[in-house]
C-alpha cells in the first residue's frame, strides 16, 4: 500500500496532468484498504470458531451464538478466491450442517454482517471517495490539491 500511496503523491505534485492517474490509484488504495479490513475480519471469525469447535463437533447443526461467523465465512468464500482455506472451509461446513445452510448463507440478503458485505462489495470505490482519499493524502503531504474537474 505505502507504494501505491508514493505514487498518487507523485502523481498530485504532477498536477492536473496525473490527475486521472491519481484517481485509478486511490481506487486501488481504497479497494487493498478494504480488502485488509475484511481479512481481519475473517480471521476473527475463523479465530472465534477455532475456539469453540468443541461444541461443532459434538453437534451437526450450527450453534446459533455462532450463525453468523459461519455464514459470513461461507458469503467470503465466494468472494475471496485468493484465500483458498475458505473454500475448503465452506466444504466442512456443507458436510456439517448441510448444502442448504451453505446455499442461504451465500445469499446477500441473508448475511447479517453488513460491514464485511460492505468490504467485500464489487462496486467500485465511488468518485466521492476516491477525491476524499485524494485530499487526505494530499493534507498528509502539504500539497495544495483540488479536484480539476467539475462534480
Amino acid at each position: 500500500m505505502e507504494q501505491l500511496e508514493v505514487q498518487i503523491v507523485n502523481s498530485l505534485r504532477n498536477g492536473e496532468s496525473e490527475e486521472e492517474c491519481a484517481l485509478v490509484q486511490a481506487g486501488y488504495l481504497i479497494k487493498e484498504k478494504r480488502d485488509d479490513e475484511a481479512y481481519d475480519i475473517i480471521r476473527g471469525y475463523c479465530q472465534t470458531i477455532r475456539e469453540k469447535f468443541y461444541k461443532i463437533e459434538r453437534q451437526r447443526i450450527c450453534p446459533v451464538e455462532l450463525r453468523r461467523e459461519f455464514e459470513a465465512l461461507c458469503f467470503a468464500a465466494t468472494r475471496c478466491s485468493d484465500i483458498p482455506e475458505l473454500k475448503r472451509l465452506k466444504k466442512t461446513f456443507e458436510k456439517y450442517f448441510g448444502r442448504e445452510f451453505v446455499t442461504s448463507s451465500k445469499k446477500l440478503e441473508s448475511l447479517r454482517e453488513e460491514i464485511l458485505l460492505e468490504k467485500l462489495s464489487l462496486e467500485p470505490p465511488s468518485l466521492e471517495d476516491k477525491l476524499e482519499k485524494l485530499s487526505a493524502i494530499a493534507s498528509t503531504n502539504n500539497i495544495t490539491w483540488r479536484y480539476s474537474r467539475r462534480l
